[in-house]
Protein backbone atom coordinates (compact mmCIF):
# COMPACT_ATOMS: atom_id res chain seq x y z
CA UNK A 1 0.00 0.00 0.00
CA UNK A 2 2.52 2.10 0.85
CA UNK A 3 4.35 1.19 -2.39
CA UNK A 4 1.39 1.80 -4.09
CA UNK A 5 1.18 5.57 -2.80
CA UNK A 6 4.61 6.54 -2.92
CA UNK A 7 4.66 5.28 -7.00
CA UNK A 8 1.35 7.74 -7.37
CA UNK A 9 2.91 10.76 -5.88
CA UNK A 10 6.18 10.21 -8.11
CA UNK A 11 3.28 10.10 -11.18
CA UNK A 12 1.24 13.11 -9.73
CA UNK A 13 4.98 15.23 -8.81
CA UNK A 14 6.23 14.59 -12.65
CA UNK A 15 2.83 15.55 -14.37
CA UNK A 16 2.66 18.59 -12.55
CA UNK A 17 6.26 19.39 -13.32
CA UNK A 18 5.75 18.88 -16.74
CA UNK A 19 2.80 21.02 -16.95
CA UNK A 20 4.48 24.09 -15.81
CA UNK A 21 7.91 23.43 -17.93
CA UNK A 22 5.62 23.48 -20.84
CA UNK A 23 4.71 26.67 -19.87
CA UNK A 24 1.27 25.59 -19.79
CA UNK A 25 -1.33 27.38 -17.67
CA UNK A 26 -4.97 26.92 -16.15
CA UNK A 27 -6.82 29.69 -16.84
CA UNK A 28 -9.01 29.79 -13.89
CA UNK A 29 -12.24 31.93 -15.16
CA UNK A 30 -12.32 30.03 -18.73
CA UNK A 31 -11.11 26.50 -17.72
CA UNK A 32 -8.77 26.36 -20.96
CA UNK A 33 -5.42 25.18 -21.29
CA UNK A 34 -2.96 27.96 -22.75
CA UNK A 35 0.17 27.14 -24.16
CA UNK A 36 2.53 29.27 -24.34
CA UNK A 37 5.75 28.53 -26.71
CA UNK A 38 9.11 30.40 -27.51
CA UNK A 39 9.79 28.89 -31.12
CA UNK A 40 13.26 30.57 -31.48
CA UNK A 41 15.73 30.15 -33.91
CA UNK A 42 17.34 26.91 -32.88
CA UNK A 43 20.51 27.24 -30.31
CA UNK A 44 23.40 26.27 -30.38
CA UNK A 45 24.81 25.61 -26.78
CA UNK A 46 26.59 28.94 -26.75
CA UNK A 47 23.78 30.81 -27.84
CA UNK A 48 21.26 29.10 -25.18
CA UNK A 49 23.34 30.33 -22.21
CA UNK A 50 22.77 34.25 -23.85
CA UNK A 51 19.23 33.75 -24.62
CA UNK A 52 16.84 36.53 -24.26
CA UNK A 53 14.83 37.94 -20.90
CA UNK A 54 12.60 39.69 -23.41
CA UNK A 55 12.26 39.65 -27.15
CA UNK A 56 12.66 42.78 -29.47
CA UNK A 57 9.89 45.48 -29.98
CA UNK A 58 9.81 48.16 -31.80
CA UNK A 59 9.23 51.66 -30.43
CA UNK A 60 9.86 55.57 -32.17
CA UNK A 61 8.88 54.64 -35.35
CA UNK A 62 8.67 56.62 -37.55
CA UNK A 63 8.81 57.12 -41.92
CA UNK A 64 13.14 57.48 -41.93
CA UNK A 65 14.21 55.86 -38.30
CA UNK A 66 13.32 53.49 -36.01
CA UNK A 67 14.41 51.82 -32.01
CA UNK A 68 14.49 48.45 -31.74
CA UNK A 69 14.76 47.35 -27.66
CA UNK A 70 15.68 43.92 -25.99
CA UNK A 71 16.49 42.55 -22.41
CA UNK A 72 19.00 39.92 -21.76
CA UNK A 73 19.48 37.18 -19.44
CA UNK A 74 22.19 38.99 -17.58
CA UNK A 75 24.41 41.68 -18.87
CA UNK A 76 25.56 39.85 -22.47
CA UNK A 77 26.84 42.08 -25.55
CA UNK A 78 24.86 41.60 -28.46
CA UNK A 79 24.59 43.26 -32.07
CA UNK A 80 21.72 43.48 -34.34
CA UNK A 81 21.93 42.29 -37.87
CA UNK A 82 19.20 43.75 -40.39
CA UNK A 83 18.54 44.26 -44.37
CA UNK A 84 16.10 44.07 -47.06
CA UNK A 85 13.67 40.91 -45.94
CA UNK A 86 15.49 38.14 -46.65
CA UNK A 87 19.23 39.36 -46.54
CA UNK A 88 20.63 39.99 -42.98
CA UNK A 89 23.70 42.08 -44.42
CA UNK A 90 24.34 44.56 -41.60
CA UNK A 91 25.51 44.32 -38.27
CA UNK A 92 25.31 47.04 -35.74
CA UNK A 93 26.63 46.90 -32.11
CA UNK A 94 23.59 47.55 -29.73
CA UNK A 95 23.80 50.14 -26.65
CA UNK A 96 23.36 48.92 -23.44
CA UNK A 97 21.61 50.07 -19.57
CA UNK A 98 22.12 46.66 -18.14
CA UNK A 99 20.46 44.07 -19.29
CA UNK A 100 18.24 46.69 -21.42
CA UNK A 101 19.79 46.75 -24.80
CA UNK A 102 18.83 48.84 -28.14
CA UNK A 103 19.47 49.94 -31.11
CA UNK A 104 18.38 52.77 -33.23
CA UNK A 105 18.51 52.62 -36.93
CA UNK A 106 18.62 55.81 -39.33
CA UNK A 107 18.37 57.30 -42.64
CA UNK A 108 15.92 54.78 -43.51
CA UNK A 109 13.28 55.04 -46.32
CA UNK A 110 9.90 55.93 -45.66
CA UNK A 111 7.53 52.88 -45.47
CA UNK A 112 10.50 50.56 -46.14
CA UNK A 113 10.35 46.54 -45.04
CA UNK A 114 13.28 45.65 -42.76
CA UNK A 115 14.33 42.23 -41.24
CA UNK A 116 16.56 42.04 -38.39
CA UNK A 117 18.04 39.23 -35.69
CA UNK A 118 19.44 39.72 -32.43
CA UNK A 119 22.55 37.93 -32.27
CA UNK A 120 25.28 37.88 -29.65
CA UNK A 121 29.14 39.17 -30.15
CA UNK A 122 29.77 35.87 -32.12
CA UNK A 123 27.58 35.90 -34.16
CA UNK A 124 25.42 33.66 -32.84
CA UNK A 125 21.49 33.98 -33.32
CA UNK A 126 19.64 34.46 -30.25
CA UNK A 127 16.45 35.63 -31.30
CA UNK A 128 14.31 34.62 -34.12
CA UNK A 129 13.81 36.77 -37.25
CA UNK A 130 11.44 39.55 -37.09
CA UNK A 131 10.10 41.89 -40.26
CA UNK A 132 9.01 45.15 -39.40
CA UNK A 133 8.94 48.45 -41.49
CA UNK A 134 9.07 52.12 -41.15
CA UNK A 135 6.08 54.90 -41.17
CA UNK A 136 4.99 55.99 -44.40
CA UNK A 137 5.63 59.10 -45.76
CA UNK A 138 3.15 62.63 -43.70
CA UNK A 139 1.63 62.56 -47.62
CA UNK A 140 0.87 58.94 -47.60
CA UNK A 141 -3.06 58.58 -49.16
CA UNK A 142 -2.87 54.79 -48.76
CA UNK A 143 -4.90 52.93 -46.56
CA UNK A 144 -3.58 52.70 -42.83
CA UNK A 145 -5.18 50.08 -40.26
CA UNK A 146 -5.22 51.07 -36.43
CA UNK A 147 -6.31 48.06 -33.68
CA UNK A 148 -7.22 50.12 -30.09
CA UNK A 149 -7.61 48.11 -27.19
CA UNK A 150 -7.84 49.08 -23.82
CA UNK A 151 -7.70 48.00 -19.93
CA UNK A 152 -6.10 44.41 -21.08
CA UNK A 153 -3.78 43.44 -18.66
CA UNK A 154 -5.84 41.32 -16.12
CA UNK A 155 -3.74 39.22 -14.39
CA UNK A 156 -4.55 35.17 -13.91
CA UNK A 157 -3.07 33.09 -11.47
CA UNK A 158 -1.97 29.05 -11.23
CA UNK A 159 0.40 28.57 -8.45
CA UNK A 160 2.99 31.00 -8.69
CA UNK A 161 2.70 31.76 -12.25
CA UNK A 162 1.27 35.22 -13.32
CA UNK A 163 -0.23 35.06 -17.27
CA UNK A 164 -2.42 36.67 -19.30
CA UNK A 165 -6.16 35.35 -19.31
CA UNK A 166 -8.16 33.63 -22.26
CA UNK A 167 -10.21 37.05 -23.07
CA UNK A 168 -6.98 39.08 -23.58
CA UNK A 169 -5.52 36.34 -25.62
CA UNK A 170 -8.23 36.02 -27.94
CA UNK A 171 -8.60 39.41 -28.18
CA UNK A 172 -4.73 39.38 -29.49
CA UNK A 173 -5.71 36.73 -31.74
CA UNK A 174 -8.95 38.83 -33.33
CA UNK A 175 -6.04 41.60 -33.78
CA UNK A 176 -3.41 39.88 -35.09
CA UNK A 177 -5.93 38.40 -37.92
CA UNK A 178 -6.85 42.11 -38.81
CA UNK A 179 -3.33 42.66 -39.55
CA UNK A 180 -2.96 46.38 -38.49
CA UNK A 181 -0.35 48.78 -39.39
CA UNK A 182 -0.02 50.00 -35.56
CA UNK A 183 -2.10 49.75 -32.28
CA UNK A 184 -3.28 52.25 -30.05
CA UNK A 185 -3.57 51.21 -26.38
CA UNK A 186 -6.21 53.61 -24.01
CA UNK A 187 -4.54 52.66 -20.67
CA UNK A 188 -4.45 50.02 -17.85
CA UNK A 189 -1.73 47.55 -19.32
CA UNK A 190 -1.28 46.30 -16.87
CA UNK A 191 -3.38 45.40 -13.68
CA UNK A 192 -4.02 45.50 -10.84
CA UNK A 193 -1.25 48.77 -10.00
CA UNK A 194 1.19 48.56 -12.75
CA UNK A 195 3.96 46.24 -11.02
CA UNK A 196 6.99 45.81 -12.40
CA UNK A 197 6.86 42.02 -11.93
CA UNK A 198 3.21 41.70 -14.62
CA UNK A 199 5.17 43.80 -17.52
CA UNK A 200 6.33 40.83 -19.08
CA UNK A 201 3.43 38.37 -18.47
CA UNK A 202 1.10 40.80 -18.85
CA UNK A 203 2.24 43.01 -21.80
CA UNK A 204 5.29 41.88 -23.62
CA UNK A 205 4.64 38.37 -23.87
CA UNK A 206 1.34 38.42 -24.92
CA UNK A 207 1.88 40.83 -27.22
CA UNK A 208 5.08 40.12 -28.31
CA UNK A 209 4.77 38.97 -31.85
CA UNK A 210 2.94 42.20 -32.43
CA UNK A 211 5.13 44.41 -30.70
CA UNK A 212 8.43 42.86 -33.04
CA UNK A 213 6.67 43.95 -35.62
CA UNK A 214 4.43 47.11 -35.31
CA UNK A 215 4.68 49.94 -33.01
CA UNK A 216 1.59 49.98 -29.80
CA UNK A 217 1.49 53.46 -28.99
CA UNK A 218 0.19 53.96 -25.10
CA UNK A 219 -1.87 56.40 -22.82
CA UNK A 220 -0.95 56.33 -19.10
CA UNK A 221 -4.33 54.90 -17.05
CA UNK A 222 -5.07 54.93 -13.41
CA UNK A 223 -3.66 51.75 -12.80
CA UNK A 224 -0.68 52.42 -14.84
CA UNK A 225 0.74 54.89 -12.77
CA UNK A 226 0.01 53.39 -8.86
CA UNK A 227 3.62 51.40 -8.55
CA UNK A 228 6.15 54.24 -8.04
CA UNK A 229 4.12 57.05 -9.70
CA UNK A 230 3.98 54.88 -12.58
CA UNK A 231 7.84 54.38 -13.02
CA UNK A 232 7.47 51.42 -14.83
CA UNK A 233 4.95 52.64 -17.50
CA UNK A 234 8.15 54.65 -18.32
CA UNK A 235 10.83 51.92 -17.52
CA UNK A 236 9.77 50.01 -20.11
CA UNK A 237 8.54 52.11 -23.22
CA UNK A 238 10.33 54.72 -25.32
CA UNK A 239 7.93 57.33 -26.60
CA UNK A 240 8.28 60.25 -28.17
CA UNK A 241 9.11 63.29 -25.60
CA UNK A 242 7.68 66.72 -25.44
CA UNK A 243 7.98 67.94 -22.37
CA UNK A 244 11.35 67.97 -20.30
CA UNK A 245 9.77 67.86 -16.81
CA UNK A 246 6.80 64.96 -17.60
CA UNK A 247 8.74 62.92 -20.74
CA UNK A 248 6.59 60.42 -22.02
CA UNK A 249 3.36 61.24 -20.51
CA UNK A 250 1.81 62.89 -23.29
CA UNK A 251 3.18 62.84 -26.68
CA UNK A 252 2.39 62.74 -30.39
CA UNK A 253 3.46 61.05 -33.27
CA UNK A 254 2.43 60.79 -37.61
CA UNK A 255 1.94 57.43 -38.89
CA UNK A 256 1.79 58.40 -42.56
CA UNK A 257 -1.41 60.95 -42.68
CA UNK A 258 -2.64 60.03 -39.53
CA UNK A 259 -1.41 62.56 -36.31
CA UNK A 260 -2.01 60.38 -33.03
CA UNK A 261 -2.18 62.51 -29.98
CA UNK A 262 -1.70 60.82 -26.71
CA UNK A 263 -2.83 62.60 -23.46
CA UNK A 264 -2.12 62.11 -19.60
CA UNK A 265 -5.99 62.28 -18.07
CA UNK A 266 -4.26 60.77 -14.51
CA UNK A 267 -3.72 63.96 -13.30
CA UNK A 268 -7.95 64.04 -13.17
CA UNK A 269 -8.03 61.88 -10.30
CA UNK A 270 -5.72 63.70 -8.25
CA UNK A 271 -7.35 66.92 -8.88
CA UNK A 272 -10.94 65.92 -7.90
CA UNK A 273 -9.53 63.20 -4.81
CA UNK A 274 -6.90 64.79 -3.71
CA UNK A 275 -6.90 63.42 -0.21
CA UNK A 276 -7.12 59.69 -1.47
CA UNK A 277 -5.17 60.14 -4.53
CA UNK A 278 -2.15 62.67 -3.72
CA UNK A 279 0.42 59.98 -2.71
CA UNK A 280 0.19 58.15 -6.24
CA UNK A 281 0.59 61.92 -8.25
CA UNK A 282 0.97 65.06 -5.82
CA UNK A 283 -1.75 68.07 -6.44
CA UNK A 284 1.36 70.40 -7.30
CA UNK A 285 2.48 67.44 -9.79
CA UNK A 286 -1.06 67.19 -11.35
CA UNK A 287 -1.85 71.06 -11.78
CA UNK A 288 1.50 71.73 -13.57
CA UNK A 289 0.71 68.63 -15.90
CA UNK A 290 -2.55 70.11 -16.31
CA UNK A 291 -1.28 73.58 -17.27
CA UNK A 292 1.82 72.29 -19.51
CA UNK A 293 -0.20 69.88 -21.52
CA UNK A 294 -3.11 72.49 -22.41
CA UNK A 295 -0.32 74.76 -23.64
CA UNK A 296 1.53 71.82 -25.84
CA UNK A 297 -1.69 69.91 -27.08
CA UNK A 298 -2.43 73.85 -28.24
CA UNK A 299 0.64 73.92 -30.33
CA UNK A 300 0.67 70.89 -31.36
CA UNK A 301 -2.54 70.94 -32.99
CA UNK A 302 -1.67 74.44 -34.72
CA UNK A 303 1.08 72.97 -36.38
CA UNK A 304 -0.28 69.82 -37.64
CA UNK A 305 -1.37 70.21 -41.18
CA UNK A 306 -5.03 70.44 -42.63
CA UNK A 307 -4.62 67.36 -44.56
CA UNK A 308 -3.90 64.82 -41.85
CA UNK A 309 -6.20 62.77 -39.54
CA UNK A 310 -6.29 63.81 -36.04
CA UNK A 311 -6.78 61.04 -33.72
CA UNK A 312 -6.68 62.06 -29.85
CA UNK A 313 -6.78 59.18 -27.25
CA UNK A 314 -6.65 59.34 -23.60
CA UNK A 315 -7.86 57.42 -20.44
CA UNK A 316 -10.79 58.41 -18.88
CA UNK A 317 -13.35 59.41 -21.46
CA UNK A 318 -15.31 62.90 -22.14
CA UNK A 319 -18.26 60.97 -22.56
CA UNK A 320 -19.59 57.88 -20.94
CA UNK A 321 -22.73 56.74 -19.91
CA UNK A 322 -21.01 53.86 -18.22
CA UNK A 323 -21.61 55.08 -14.39
CA UNK A 324 -23.69 57.50 -12.91
CA UNK A 325 -22.96 61.44 -13.19
CA UNK A 326 -22.52 62.37 -9.67
CA UNK A 327 -19.28 59.84 -9.87
CA UNK A 328 -17.46 61.50 -12.61
CA UNK A 329 -19.23 65.04 -12.82
CA UNK A 330 -15.95 66.73 -11.19
CA UNK A 331 -13.68 65.35 -13.33
CA UNK A 332 -15.75 66.15 -16.62
CA UNK A 333 -16.13 69.53 -15.27
CA UNK A 334 -12.44 69.84 -15.50
CA UNK A 335 -11.56 67.58 -18.80
CA UNK A 336 -14.19 69.51 -20.99
CA UNK A 337 -12.95 73.21 -19.67
CA UNK A 338 -9.31 71.97 -20.42
CA UNK A 339 -9.97 70.10 -23.98
CA UNK A 340 -12.93 70.50 -25.37
CA UNK A 341 -12.32 73.74 -26.85
CA UNK A 342 -9.10 72.84 -28.31
CA UNK A 343 -10.15 69.86 -29.30
CA UNK A 344 -13.18 71.62 -31.79
CA UNK A 345 -11.59 74.45 -33.06
CA UNK A 346 -8.90 72.34 -34.33
CA UNK A 347 -11.51 69.63 -35.78
CA UNK A 348 -10.21 66.70 -34.38
CA UNK A 349 -11.51 63.88 -36.80
CA UNK A 350 -11.88 61.48 -33.63
CA UNK A 351 -11.32 60.50 -29.82
CA UNK A 352 -11.00 57.57 -28.14
CA UNK A 353 -10.46 56.29 -24.76
CA UNK A 354 -10.91 53.10 -22.47
CA UNK A 355 -11.33 53.27 -18.47
CA UNK A 356 -14.73 51.58 -18.65
CA UNK A 357 -14.90 48.27 -19.33
CA UNK A 358 -17.47 48.11 -22.27
CA UNK A 359 -18.01 49.55 -25.77
CA UNK A 360 -19.67 52.87 -26.27
CA UNK A 361 -19.66 55.10 -29.62
CA UNK A 362 -21.27 58.29 -30.00
CA UNK A 363 -22.75 60.55 -32.68
CA UNK A 364 -20.76 63.33 -33.33
CA UNK A 365 -20.46 65.79 -31.20
CA UNK A 366 -19.92 69.66 -31.19
CA UNK A 367 -20.73 72.66 -28.20
CA UNK A 368 -22.49 69.53 -26.55
CA UNK A 369 -24.82 68.75 -29.25
CA UNK A 370 -24.99 66.42 -31.96
CA UNK A 371 -23.84 67.48 -35.16
CA UNK A 372 -23.01 64.99 -38.15
CA UNK A 373 -21.03 67.22 -40.01
CA UNK A 374 -18.99 68.99 -37.58
CA UNK A 375 -18.66 66.85 -34.62
CA UNK A 376 -16.49 64.69 -33.09
CA UNK A 377 -17.01 61.51 -32.57
CA UNK A 378 -16.54 59.81 -28.85
CA UNK A 379 -15.26 56.00 -28.64
CA UNK A 380 -15.05 54.23 -25.46
CA UNK A 381 -13.60 51.23 -25.67
CA UNK A 382 -12.18 48.98 -22.70
CA UNK A 383 -13.42 45.67 -22.94
CA UNK A 384 -9.74 44.55 -24.28
CA UNK A 385 -9.20 41.88 -21.18
CA UNK A 386 -10.26 42.61 -18.07
CA UNK A 387 -13.47 41.96 -16.35
CA UNK A 388 -15.96 43.91 -18.46
CA UNK A 389 -19.18 45.20 -16.93
CA UNK A 390 -22.60 46.52 -17.72
CA UNK A 391 -24.06 50.09 -17.53
CA UNK A 392 -25.30 52.13 -14.78
CA UNK A 393 -27.51 54.36 -16.86
CA UNK A 394 -29.23 54.39 -19.45
CA UNK A 395 -28.13 55.51 -22.80
CA UNK A 396 -28.58 59.61 -24.03
CA UNK A 397 -29.22 61.17 -26.95
CA UNK A 398 -26.33 61.44 -27.98
CA UNK A 399 -25.06 57.85 -27.67
CA UNK A 400 -24.77 55.99 -30.88
CA UNK A 401 -24.20 52.68 -29.65
CA UNK A 402 -23.28 50.78 -26.72
CA UNK A 403 -22.33 47.22 -25.69
CA UNK A 404 -21.56 45.43 -22.13
CA UNK A 405 -20.29 42.72 -20.93
CA UNK A 406 -18.14 42.12 -24.01
CA UNK A 407 -14.73 41.47 -24.48
CA UNK A 408 -13.54 43.46 -28.18
CA UNK A 409 -11.16 45.84 -29.88
CA UNK A 410 -11.50 48.46 -32.60
CA UNK A 411 -10.46 48.23 -35.72
CA UNK A 412 -9.97 51.92 -37.91
CA UNK A 413 -9.46 51.63 -41.48
CA UNK A 414 -8.40 54.60 -42.82
CA UNK A 415 -8.02 55.67 -46.53
CA UNK A 416 -8.30 58.38 -48.31
CA UNK A 417 -11.09 60.72 -46.27
CA UNK A 418 -12.52 57.86 -45.61
CA UNK A 419 -13.03 56.33 -42.06
CA UNK A 420 -13.91 53.29 -41.34
CA UNK A 421 -14.94 52.12 -38.04
CA UNK A 422 -15.32 48.19 -36.75
CA UNK A 423 -15.70 46.97 -33.21
CA UNK A 424 -15.05 43.57 -33.09
CA UNK A 425 -15.62 40.82 -30.30
CA UNK A 426 -13.19 38.34 -28.83
CA UNK A 427 -15.10 35.21 -31.26
CA UNK A 428 -14.49 37.71 -34.45
CA UNK A 429 -17.65 39.02 -34.46
CA UNK A 430 -18.65 42.78 -35.74
CA UNK A 431 -20.54 44.13 -32.79
CA UNK A 432 -20.64 47.79 -34.24
CA UNK A 433 -19.74 49.86 -37.47
CA UNK A 434 -19.80 53.07 -38.60
CA UNK A 435 -17.95 55.15 -41.52
CA UNK A 436 -17.66 58.35 -42.27
CA UNK A 437 -16.33 61.51 -44.93
CA UNK A 438 -13.80 63.54 -43.22
CA UNK A 439 -15.61 66.47 -41.85
CA UNK A 440 -13.23 69.09 -43.65
CA UNK A 441 -14.12 68.12 -46.77
CA UNK A 442 -17.63 66.44 -47.04
CA UNK A 443 -20.32 65.08 -44.85
CA UNK A 444 -20.38 62.58 -42.44
CA UNK A 445 -22.80 59.30 -43.35
CA UNK A 446 -24.04 56.26 -41.00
Amino acid sequence: MIKKRYNYLIVLTLTVSLILLCGAVLDPREGALLARSVNLVPFSPAASRTALAREPYVQRVQSDSLEIHWRTDGEIECQLVYGDPGDLTDPIRAQADGDSQWVRLDSLEADQDISYQVVDSNGAPISRVFQTHTAPALDFDGEIKLAVLGDSGEPYRMLWNVHAGKPQTEILEQIERANPDLVVHTGDLVYNHGEWENYDPLYFKPYGTLLARIPIYPCLGNHDIMTDHGAPYFANQFLPEVSERFPERYYSADYGNVHLISLDSSYLETLTNPEEKKEILSVEDAEAIRQEQIEWLREDLAATPKNQWIIVFFHHPLYSTARTPRTVQNRLDISHKDWLPLLEEAGVDLVLSGHERLYERFHPILHGKRDDANGIPYVVTGGGGGDVREFEVPASELTARRVPMTHHFVLLTLKGEQLLLDAIDRDGKVIDSWERTRARTGASQE
